[in-house]
């Protein structure tokens, strides 16, 4: 992908790439954004220097997926009895003075907005002649009817006496580009996105939903957002994703985007909903009942920031014409501002500002608001490399067969089952998975796959696997399995002696040792005696102390009291012994690498 150029070059670009016969992806040239195939390493290498010549960028374009969801275990395609249904998502974002009646949403629509999806289908419940793509809109099973769940949650049909309501129920002037054209749903490019969100703006929506991601950052791609927040005056939207903690998504983790969190019933952040320092608010996604297909008067519940990030969109759609005097970061301004604050006080990682309330935001923007002030917006992280584990490390290695999204996988703590990570429903055949996580000391963490046809991931539809290690160390592999396969393994127990260090004529204990860690001659002394305090658990967290210790007035070594079979049986009995002589007392080897299968 060749992007950020100049005015009037990319024309020169495409002409280029025409010489040169490669395949011309993408052209969008507001954007100044060009995307090829290029087969060859040479030919990479002579249109790379032409695109920096022409004073562009040439990256690599990423791929973007639709961020997968969950079926809820009543998700089955049904017809609904009663003659018309809330979901609890809009019931709880106009909690405090009710669902509006519908004619509260009769304003002039000055403000449009498009969903950036898989498609829809034709729906009793759906607006008609809401397609904006040249090829046609038309959403699949393979696609678990993505695109139309997240168009119902937004603008399903209010007082038809049929099926559901959405975030704004009388809502004409929904538009869906269907940005995933592979019939599997499998994935599209950076580049496609940012081509789908101009021409959005180019049909009049100013407000965009994109329940889609991907891992991987782009230079191009978050210059291009930028323009669209900070000149073209939009608003995006897009789901946080469902990996769990401290996992990163583009485009939601870009600055110049909202990103959204999703939470359950009882207003508890979901956990598979993605966490981390760019998480702007969330709102409801679990067990939300919104249109699917696959006739027209079918509907289904799901669970994602999927279905999260519909609900904040309409909303700030639905603001915006109340106040379209107001400037897009005004707008959204008054989301986060007026969000219930669930977690620690002000801004987390989890919930972001709060979960989404309508009418706090509408009275903030109904004291006012200039559309000149300039927005202020929070660093988009510059690395999304894997951050350096203090204590212990798992490598999670998922090759996928013939059918991906038939596989899930899962880590949590046995103990407090808590979820490190949730991957569901891959997206692409064939290919490597691999997540890092870093892990607590003296934890028990239990990793289980899942297929959902019951042939594992090997061998009947592809040579798929999966392996997992800790700190290198393999603790369970396989492939040939049916619906699931689970192993159990432990990290080993760290902790800091209690006891003082000798040390240049005083005594020193653990917490007052920190600026001695890292000293060159001495660093690894203290370290093994302060695993903790020094940050060197994977490294001594299991040894025994290098220092000479001391205890009822005498000094001592590990070796004294390991070298007498009944003086090891006294001390080792005491939890000073243990913390200053894992290795000596035994104490790693009790609970270490259980492997439940």
């Amino acid at each position: 992908m060749c992007g950020k150029c100049p005015i009037g070059k990319i024309e020169s670009i495409e002409n280029k790439a025409k010489s040169m016969e490669v395949k011309i992806e993408t052209v969008i040239e507001k954007m100044g954004i060009i995307a090829v195939t290029l087969a060859e390493e040479s030919s990479v290498k002579e249109l790379s220097n032409f695109c920096k010549q022409s004073g562009c960028e040439m990256e690599e374009d990423p791929k973007r997926y639709p961020i997968s969801i969950r079926s809820s275990p009543s998700s089955n395609a049904r017809k609904l009895e009663s003659s018309e249904t809330t979901p609890w998502g809009i019931t709880r974002i106009y909690e405090r003075d009710g669902v509006p009646p519908l004619s509260y949403f009769n304003d002039p629509e000055e403000k449009k907005v498009c969903v950036l999806d898989s498609g829809y289908v034709n729906h009793e419940d759906l607006p008609a002649e809401m397609c904006a793509s040249p090829g046609g809109c038309e959403d699949s099973s393979d696609c678990a009817w993505h695109g139309t769940h997240v168009s119902g949650s937004i603008g399903a049909i209010g007082g038809n006496n049929v099926g559901v309501v959405g975030v704004n129920p009388n809502l004409s002037s929904i538009t869906i580009a269907k940005a995933f054209s592979e019939s599997n749903c499998a994935f599209t490019y950076a580049s496609g996105i940012i081509g789908a969100v101009q021409d959005c703006l180019d049909n009049g929506a100013e407000v965009v939903n994109m329940s889609l991601g991907g891992t991987l950052s782009s230079s191009v791609e978050a210059a291009a957002f930028e323009e669209f927040f900070n000149e073209k005056g939009m608003i995006n939207v897009a789901a946080s994703g469902n990996s769990g903690p401290y996992k990163v998504n583009y485009p939601a983790a870009y600055s110049s985007v909202i990103s959204v969190g999703a939470v359950d019933l009882d207003d508890v952040i979901a956990s598979y909903s993605t966490t981390n320092s760019q998480v702007d608010i969330s709102a409801p996604g679990s067990d939300i009942l919104s249109t699917i297909g696959p006739g027209p008067d079918t509907y289904g519940y799901k669970n994602g920031t999927s279905m999260a990030c519909p609900h904040v969109a309409g909303v700030a759609l639905t603001l915006w014409n109340k106040f379209p005097e107001c400037a897009n970061f005004e707008i959204r301004d008054a989301l986060e501002s007026g969000a219930d604050d669930l977690g620690p006080p002000g801004r987390d990682d989890e919930y972001g500002h709060g979960r989404l309330n309508y009418y706090k935001s509408y009275d903030i923007l109904a004291a006012g608001c200039s559309g000149t002030r300039s927005p202020t917006l929070s660093p988009t992280p510059a690395d999304s490399s894997p951050e350096e584990c203090s204590y212990f490390s798992s490598t999670i290695k998922i090759m996928t067969d013939d059918f991906p999204y038939h596989t899930s996988v899962r880590l949590k703590t046995v103990d407090a089952d808590e979820v490190i990570l949730y991957e569901f429903e891959l997206f692409e055949a064939n290919s490597l998975y691999e997540y890092e996580q870093c892990l607590l000391p003296g934890t028990c963490y239990k990793f289980k796959i899942y297929d959902a046809f019951g042939d594992g991931i090997c061998c009947s539809e592809g040579d798929g696997y999966y392996n997992v290690t800790l700190d290198g160390v393999e603790v369970a592999s396989g492939g040939n399995f049916g619906s699931s396969e689970s192993t159990t393994f432990c990290t080993e127990t760290c902790s800091d002696s209690s006891l003082p260090i000798p040390f240049g004529g005083k005594k020193y204990f653990c917490e007052d040792v920190v600026s001695f860690c890292t000293d060159p001659d001495d660093g690894s002394l203290f370290s093994s005696h302060c695993p903790v305090t020094c940050g060197a658990c994977a490294e001594y967290g299991c040894k025994d102390s290098e220092v000479t210790w001391v205890y009822d007035s005498r000094e001592y070594t590990c070796a004294d009291i390991g070298q007498f079979p009944r003086r090891k049986r006294k001390y080792c009995k005491t939890d000073e012994a243990k913390e200053t002589c894992p290795d000596t007392c035994d104490v790693c080897t009790k609970g270490k690498n259980i492997f439940l299968h």
